[in-house]
């Protein structure tokens, strides 16, 4: 809904892009990626399109990791950096607490599956008063993951520090 609104918009052109291993795009190289493998890749994909003015990167949830370290790799490149309920990852954390967040993350998707996930997890995604047709649409999104490129997705939360990004980000920010 959000991209349909943008869409409409004549002042500026929206681009969508699926982070490596989501929707149709391909799984990154390494099996553990951090989130500057994603960035790099995104950085990529906007060089493939001629993208040569400052953007208003945007990311929710694992996408503010890349958005934030994206940012941090090319500052000049971003104009303004929005995360919508950001993960902050678990990079601070003891490296019992991490590896333990991963192994659920893991073990939840190798028991359910990705529609079984989905199923158990989609309200979560949403307000408390969300509709049940926002609820279905969420569900039915988040049961086309796959697996490879969650469990990647999972290494990179798991090392992932969206604080440490954030203190070297210095264009204006939003965070809702």
């Amino acid at each position: 809904a959000q991209l349909h609104a943008a869409s409409r918009k004549t002042d500026c052109s929206v681009l969508a892009w699926d982070a490596p291993g989501y929707g149709d795009s391909t799984p990154l190289s390494p099996a553990h990626p951090v989130a500057q493998d994603y960035a790099e890749r995104l950085w990529a994909w906007l060089d493939a399109l001629h993208v040569t003015t400052p953007v208003t990167l945007v990311g929710h949830s694992l996408g503010a990791l890349m958005a934030a370290r994206a940012t941090c790799m090319a500052p000049e490149r971003v104009s303004q950096l929005i995360l919508l309920a950001p993960a902050h990852g678990y990079g601070n954390a003891p490296a019992a607490e991490r590896a333990q967040k991963l192994s659920d993350r893991l073990a939840s998707l190798a028991a359910l599956g990705p529609a079984g996930m989905a199923h158990k997890r989609a309200a979560a995604m949403l307000s408390p008063s969300a509709s049940a047709e926002h609820v279905q649409f969420i569900q039915s999104v988040m049961a086309q993951i796959h697996p490879h490129g969650y469990t990647q997705a999972a290494h990179m939360l798991s090392q992932g520090d969206l604080g440490a990004d954030m203190a070297d980000v210095h264009c204006p920010i939003v965070v809702a």
